[in-house]
């Protein structure tokens, strides 16, 4: 209590840590922080020649010009010769065959492949196929693919490459230097609000970094204690699903812990086809097929899953139904030997995990659930019941 007090009462150490994180910030108001596709937008806006922060083609000019300094001769693009392009034609594309930012010039003959990763990393080859599909749509172009992360991290592809975010927040703090007398105040403000929250969020600050490590040093134990009661986001959402589940008439639950919380219709509890799991494999309680909803920091879903059986032929006769019936299930082609999900719907984005409140979390599971159970719940649930509640009389 001691050390708390202590910390509480230390005004003068976190006056400066609260007025760098205490300002007003639209990004963050808007829940746009960690969000990728935001990201990408802002940038591709202010890559833009023909965008209406008439910077034309300056801060596309910079960005390209910073990424070729890294690259070692011969650079697939000249940087005298950039110096003097126009590249006010430039087309800026989106999600164009996935890729995250696309700028073409035709009339110049370049192209700019921007991946993008605030919170994830690359995956599937994915680098490798994007360079590949930039080759076959534009094979005359000369080429530059650029792995943009917040620390600059390496790519798999030797072909791309990578550029921290420490890079786009010196060239938006050149641009609002050198241009300050022809950006209007809109512009102006946008610039240092996105620049500001690369800075609290997504960059290293040295200067923030040391006055917490200072304040940290002096009240080590006060907030070693306050990070052990850490509301554990996780931890919140299993226990609102547990209570919606137990809440719900028409579903028993089965078992729950802290990544997972599996149910059933209460039809199925004396339903001998969907209990055919041994005792001691999976559940551990005799059911081989369950709604099960998953949950960690990426995402949370519900699946509608069949676990391991004694009888291979329930597998088949189910898997074959749920086929036969793909207006409500999804499944794949092949029965899986021990896990095969059957139907799956999203409850909760990893956008909505890290940023909205655990009110606004609760508010959406519990409306998500709500329109489940009185819809594709109710539908799974009486199709698998009449097609199945005679099955073990059959074989």
């Amino acid at each position: 209590r001691v050390a708390l007090e202590k910390f509480v009462l230390d005004s003068e150490a976190l006056s400066g840590l609260e007025a760098r994180f205490n300002g007003f910030n639209i990004f963050e108001a808007i829940g746009h922080v960690h969000a990728e596709i935001r990201h990408s937008n802002f940038l591709g806006f202010l890559m833009d020649p023909q965008g209406n922060h008439h910077l034309g083609d300056i801060f596309l000019k910079r960005f390209i010009q910073k990424v070729l300094e890294n690259v070692p001769s011969p650079r697939p693009i000249d940087l005298v010769k950039l110096s003097i392009s126009d590249l006010g034609g430039t087309l800026i594309l989106r999600e164009h065959k996935n890729i995250d930012v696309l700028a073409i010039n035709d009339h110049e003959n370049i192209a700019i492949v921007i991946e993008n990763k605030i919170n994830s990393s690359e995956h599937s080859n994915q680098l490798q196929r994007y360079r590949e599909t930039m080759d076959k749509s534009y094979p005359s172009h000369r080429k530059l693919f650029v792995y943009l992360t917040p620390n600059g991290d390496s790519p798999t592809d030797e072909f791309f490459e990578p550029v921290s975010y420490e890079t786009i927040v010196g060239l938006i703090d050149e641009v609002l230097i050198t241009n300050v007398g022809s950006l209007s105040t809109e512009v102006k403000y946008s610039l240092e609000q996105y620049v500001d929250i690369l800075r609290r969020h997504i960059v290293s600050d040295p200067e923030l970094t040391q006055l917490a490590r200072a304040i940290y040093q002096k009240h080590k134990q006060a907030l070693d204690f306050i990070f052990e009661q850490k509301i554990d986001t996780q931890y919140e959402v299993n226990s609102l699903l547990n209570d919606i589940i137990v809440s719900t008439e028409n579903a028993s639950l089965v078992r729950s812990s802290k990544g997972y919380v599996r149910f059933i219709p209460n039809e199925w509890n004396s339903l001998k086809a969907f209990n055919l799991c041994p005792d001691n494999e999976w559940l551990k309680t005799g059911n081989s097929l369950v709604f099960e909803i998953r949950s960690d920091p990426a995402f949370t879903k519900l699946t509608l899953m069949m676990g391991p059986t004694n009888q291979e032929q329930i597998r088949v006769d189910v898997h074959g139904f749920c086929q036969s019936r793909g207006d409500i299930f999804s499944t794949r082609a092949r029965i899986a030997p021990q896990y095969m999900s059957l139907y799956t719907l999203s409850l909760l984005s990893q956008e909505q995990m890290e940023n909205d409140s655990l009110e606004e979390i609760e508010m959406s599971l519990k409306s998500r659930l709500e329109r489940f159970f009185d819809s594709d719940f109710l539908t799974i649930r009486d199709a698998l019941t009449k097609e199945f509640e005679d099955w073990d009389n059959l074989q």
